[in-house]
């Protein structure tokens, strides 16, 4: 039964033209990617920053890891915060 969603899943998504990994921007990604290096710099695991952004744990292990020594994100990111300098948010320039 669920190998019959997932490729109904699938089929609808190619229908509609959208690639499962797709929907995030590659701002969102630099986004996601700068938390998860921070909260890991803290040294929660993966599981727990997953807790918190509501994302699940592999996927964060495998499609957002922590910035490498040396990594940089691209030069068209630029954070904001909301009016109390609270939230973090990621634009594109």
């Amino acid at each position: 039964k669920i190998l019959l969603e997932r490729q109904l899943l699938a089929k609808l998504r190619n229908v509609l033209g959208m690639n499962s990994r797709s929907w995030r921007t590659a701002a969102k990604k630099d986004e996601i990617r700068l938390y998860v290096t921070f909260y890991r710099q803290f040294g929660l695991t993966y599981a727990q920053v997953a807790d918190i952004l509501k994302i699940p744990a592999s996927t964060l292990r495998h499609d957002f890891p922590e910035l490498k020594y040396n990594e940089t994100i691209s030069k068209n990111f630029k954070l904001s915060t909301d009016v109390f300098g609270n939230q973090l948010k990621a634009n594109e320039i």
